[in-house]
């Protein structure tokens, strides 16, 4: 993957899940300026088929915006000309920030409190009021296009590119072109947890969630409204209204009012609201009769004054009593709030519940330390007393920061361990194994599994291949001393092996055996020795076989019998096929071993230089070496030897290099 891209922006790292509404890639880079790296940016692929002059149409409409805390801030359109996983095409260019869209959050929480909804349904009503008042619409705000970062922050994003890329490309999902009933669906769905639809006409989310307030239920209907007549005619009206409803819940007034009610009409206090409307019923079931003056009869003025002053009088003082007796009658019982930070979200609204407090949860987070739905902290100290029935708000715990592992497959092992540090997680084992099909140093396996999203925590462990696999490791080895200074060795073949190994007493002791077996010869009498082989071919050599013992013969004081055999003349070199071979027959003898006759025809390796050639043979007068010549590369040894006795072996040597031994 190419680390500048376009000559202008320094790659970061490729994202799992693009911010926005946009289905092609997303980057995080940094831009190259003169004096070193400038800011992280986000770079989004505009989709092949969207319109390149709308395009830009709204992009010069959304960079009329001017930076506001809400709004995720638009730098502007780049072309990239293409590298490996990044597709070539037009780009755009905006502020980075960390976080995850609202449609996560409200995958994961939702239904949210009341104050965590509302309180994000004003940020984004101010971040859209502050568009327009600039002449610009988002035009395609959903939740996707909501930010939520670990700090708190509330960021909406691509004000009027959203539309224009939807518009042109026929991607992502429909949602209202008003801006007001989109939040008012954003509002909905973050109180319920379900979606009322795009033609959703005056949608009750009270419904659905009883704990809903008539005044924020009222709120979304009239967003959601499709009358004229009833709907929110600006975003600002609807602004008006959340901040409204936002300010009463943190006085603690009571949300029955409705959004038709100007904020002037609304009673000051529930009590007293109800305090007048049973006294009302009261009047109205007893029949009081209005009163009434007529001018005409002397005093009739006055009279019907006073008699309107003592009413108003009594009917305040009933209010009053009504109030105060209500006020006492309902007098919270003090509570100590405990201590919750460390507890399951569900233990702890246990808690609130049993202790007569409601909990609510003003805010999420990342946490290395907390579980997640932990709760992290608690704006109540551990053992302060409140009234009962007030809200204590906690902090919950996400869990770890969340990384996408990136796929590793067929890379190099370097190459692996820099993804793995790019992705943000560490680099766990790597762990060598033979492959058949795989070349060396080339990853071929890994845990977690690509693009699994995990704690920036865990460690990535690979599989790395060793290349194809050396043979088995040999199996069946005896040793056994039937002759006297001589270990005989054999063992089962490998079918791969081409050659095979011997070790002594842990050292390696002849290589490139041709045959599975060999004899350890010119030992001493009573000696005892820890024999292994190993089997070899071109991938390299196995591991070495289960060790087997074996001691010499003991040294009976027998005299050896030192007849040496007939002299025989060498034969001269002639040109033979490169093969080593022995051939022998057997003849009598009234006494002593019985004779035997070898062919020895043996080519020596082309290549090189010259070579010392040695012919031994071991037979039942002992063990005799009866060639010793240095011949030139190409020459064919051929000449027949004597020996003696049942068993002859006879080795050939290469410049001391043992090459060849036979047992006969």
């Amino acid at each position: 993957m190419a680390n500048v891209l376009n000559d202008k922006y320094e790659l970061i790292e490729v994202l799992g899940a693009p911010v926005g509404d946009f289905d092609g890639v997303a980057i995080k880079a940094r831009e190259i300026v003169s004096a070193g790296s400038g800011r992280v940016v986000l770079l989004r692929q505009i989709p092949a088929d969207a319109a390149v002059p709308s395009i830009r149409e709204a992009a010069s409409r959304a960079s009329t915006i001017s930076r506001h805390p809400n709004i995720l801030e638009f730098y502007g359109l780049t072309k990239l000309p293409g590298a490996p996983s990044i597709p070539a095409g037009a780009y755009v260019v905006s502020e980075y920030v960390r976080g995850i869209s609202l449609r996560e959050r409200i995958r994961r929480i939702a239904p949210f409190s009341l104050v965590v909804a509302i309180d994000i349904a004003v940020a984004i009503a101010q971040a859209a009021q502050f568009a327009a008042e600039k002449g610009v619409a988002h035009g395609h705000l959903c939740a996707e296009q909501v930010i939520l970062t670990p700090e708190g922050q509330i960021r909406v994003a691509d004000f009027a590119l959203a539309q224009a890329i939807h518009d042109a490309s026929h991607s992502g999902h429909d949602v209202p072109g008003s801006d007001v009933k989109a939040l008012g669906l954003l509002l909905f769905e973050m109180l319920t947890g379900v979606a009322p639809g795009t033609t959703a006409d005056e949608a009750s989310p009270r419904e659905s969630n009883s704990n809903v307030p008539p005044a924020v239920d009222g709120i979304v209907r009239k967003a959601l409204a499709s009358n004229p007549r009833t709907k929110y005619p600006s975003m600002a009206a609807l602004l008006s209204d959340l901040l409204n409803a936002r300010e009463d819940i943190k006085n603690g007034k009571p949300l029955t009012w409705t959004p038709q009610t100007s904020t002037q009409q609304r009673p000051a206090s529930g009590l007293l609201s109800q305090a007048a409307d049973e006294i009302a019923r009261e009047e109205k079931s007893a029949n009081v009769a209005e009163v009434v003056y007529d001018e005409s009869q002397p005093g009739g003025t006055w009279l019907s004054k006073l008699v309107a002053i003592l009413f108003v009088v009594v009917v305040l003082g009933i209010l009053a009593a009504v109030f105060l007796a209500a006020r006492m009658l309902t007098v919270p019982a003090d509570t100590v709030v405990p201590n919750m930070v460390g507890k399951s979200y569900s233990d702890a609204q246990q808690i609130a519940k049993s202790n007569h407090f409601n909990l609510v949860v003003e805010k999420h987070d990342y946490s290395d330390t907390w579980p997640t739905n932990t709760v992290m902290s608690q704006d109540v100290i551990e053992g302060r007393q409140i009234k009962s029935g007030k809200d204590v708000g906690v902090e919950i715990s996400d869990g770890p920061p969340l990384s996408t592992v990136p796929d590793l497959t067929q890379v190099t092992t370097a190459r692996a361990k820099q993804m793995i540090l790019g992705a943000g997680l560490p680099v766990g084992t790597v762990t060598p194994q033979y492959n058949d099909v795989v070349p060396v140093g080339i990853v071929t396996g890994q845990d977690p599994p690509p693009n699994a999203n995990v704690s920036h925590k865990t460690p990535v462990n690979i599989t790395v291949s060793k290349g194809p696999s050396p043979p088995p490791t040999p199996t069946g080895l005896s040793a056994s001393a039937t002759v006297q200074g001589e270990i005989d060795l054999s063992w089962n073949e490998v079918a791969t092996a081409s050659s095979y190994n011997v070790y002594r007493d842990g050292k390696k002791l002849v290589s490139g055996l041709a045959q599975s077996g060999y004899s350890d010869v010119r030992l001493g009498a009573s000696e005892t020795h820890n024999y292994s082989v190993t089997a070899v071919n071109v991938n390299g050599e196995s591991a070495q076989s289960e060790q087997v013992s074996s001691t010499t013969l003991t040294d009976t004081g027998v005299p050896v019998d030192q007849t040496a055999p007939p002299p025989v003349s060498a034969a001269p070199p002639a040109p033979a096929p490169s093969s080593t071979s022995a051939t022998g027959s057997a003849g009598s003898s009234a006494a002593g071993p019985r004779q035997r006759q070898f062919h020895i025809h043996f080519r020596v390796p082309h290549g090189g230089t010259q070579h010392n050639v040695q012919i031994e043979i071991q037979d039942a007068t002992g063990t005799n070496v009866v060639y010793d010549e240095v011949r030139e590369p190409g020459q064919v040894i051929d000449q027949t030897f004597s020996a003696f006795g049942n068993k002859v072996i006879i080795r050939i040597y290469l410049d001391g290099k043992l090459v060849k031994q036979q047992i006969k």
